[in-house]
């Protein structure tokens, strides 16, 4: 009883009842740790794929965005409208541009119009055509034997399977894509 009269009680002090401490032991400790690590064995390969996913379907989204942005400012500028990658190749992964041929030399001049530049990406970005271009109908101007414009996009590294996608402009200038094996 000398303890109440301290001023301490015995049954929600941990000075008297070592019960009573908070905290973790070494063991609970150990197996929490080991959950954990379970847990990322498990999470960090299908975190990588979903991310890997997430920046394919993102970039083909911004491609698609792109063409669909050249098709409307040919449609409301009332004359041809051209989009080609910053590489003057087939290779669109440096990016690409929007521009009117003032000229009408197909090569991107001082002279033109710029009307947007998008910046490399992290996949890869390959299409049929150099140059493509939109009618001021917003029609494309294809060249001969040519029903469509193709693009292929897949990851810059170890491609898997379905990951690749292929992205379609018609002559009509609808763009539509679909999941292909990779290449």
């Amino acid at each position: 009883m000398k303890l109440f009269h301290m001023g301490l009680n015995p049954f929600t002090d941990t000075e008297c009842n070592p019960y009573l401490v908070r905290g973790f032991t070494l063991l609970e400790l150990l197996v929490s740790i080991s959950i954990a690590a379970i847990l990322m064995t498990v999470g960090v390969p299908s975190f990588n794929s979903f991310i890997r996913d997430s920046t394919l379907r993102s970039e083909t989204n911004i491609l698609s965005s792109s063409l669909s942005l050249s098709r409307s400012e040919a449609i409301r500028r009332g004359e041809n409208v051209n989009i080609t990658a910053i590489s003057d190749s087939t290779n669109w992964s440096q990016g690409w541009r929007i521009w009117i041929d003032s000229n009408n030399n197909n090569n991107f001049d001082n002279d033109d119009v710029l009307i947007r530049v998008f910046d490399q990406v992290n996949s890869n970005i390959s299409a049929t055509q150099a140059v493509i271009s939109f009618n001021h109908d917003g029609s494309l101007k294809l060249p001969a034997n040519h029903a469509s414009i193709d693009f292929d996009i897949k990851p810059a590294q170890n491609c898997q399977t379905n990951e690749q996608r292929h992205l379609t402009i018609e002559a009509s200038g609808r763009v539509s894509f679909s999941l292909t094996t990779c290449s």
